[in-house]
C-alpha cells in the first residue's frame, strides 16, 4: 500500500480569504500575532536601525520560516542563528519590525507611508515576497501630493542609513 502524500496547505492571507469580513476574523488575527510573540515566541530578534538602539523582540520561528526562505536558512540552518540562545539581527527600525512580524502571523495588511518604504526594504530583503508585493502596491495606490512627501522623505532617510 503507498502512502498517500500530505497535503500542504498555504493560507495566503485576509485579502485572499472570503471570511475576511466576518466579525471573528480580526480576532484571530490577533490572537495569532499574540500567540506567536508571547507564548509560542521561540527566538529573539534584535530590531533597530545600524547605529540605533535596538530592542529585543520575541516571536515564533516558524512563522518566520514559513513566511521567508531567508529566515528559514538562519533559523533551521547551520547559521549560528539557528541556536535558541542566539538573537537574531534585524537591521530595521522597531515599527518596521512590528509590522513585518505582524505580516508574518497573520497576513496583516495594515501600511503606513511613514514605513512603506522601509518595509518594502525589508520584504525585498528577507524575500517575503507576498509583503513585498502588497506595499508596493499600497505606495503606488497611496501616492499623492500629501503621501509624495511623506514617502520621499522615509525613502531619503533610509538610503541614509544605508
Amino acid at each position: 500500500m503507498a502512502l498517500k502524500t500530505p497535503v500542504r496547505f498555504r493560507w495566503t492571507g485576509a485579502q485572499d480569504t472570503e471570511n475576511a469580513s466576518h466579525p471573528w476574523f480580526k480576532e484571530v488575527h490577533q490572537n495569532a500575532l499574540e500567540l506567536a510573540s508571547g507564548d509560542a515566541s521561540d527566538v529573539t530578534l534584535r530590531a533597530g536601525a545600524e547605529g540605533a538602539e535596538t530592542t529585543d523582540v520575541r516571536f515564533s520561528r516558524i512563522l518566520l520560516a514559513c513566511q521567508s526562505p531567508v529566515f528559514r536558512t538562519m533559523l533551521f540552518g547551520s547559521m549560528s542563528e539557528s541556536r535558541d540562545d542566539t538573537p537574531v539581527r534585524i537591521a530595521f527600525s522597531l515599527p518596521v519590525v512590528q509590522r513585518l512580524l505582524a505580516y508574518c502571523a497573520t497576513a496583516d495588511d495594515a501600511w503606513y507611508p511613514e514605513t512603506a518604504i522601509e518595509l518594502h526594504k525589508a520584504a525585498e530583503y528577507y524575500q517575503i515576497g507576498g509583503l513585498a508585493k502588497h506595499v508596493g502596491k499600497f505606495i503606488v495606490s497611496s501616492l499623492d501630493a500629501a503621501t509624495a512627501t511623506t514617502l520621499f522623505d522615509s525613502a531619503r532617510l533610509l538610503a541614509k542609513r544605508l
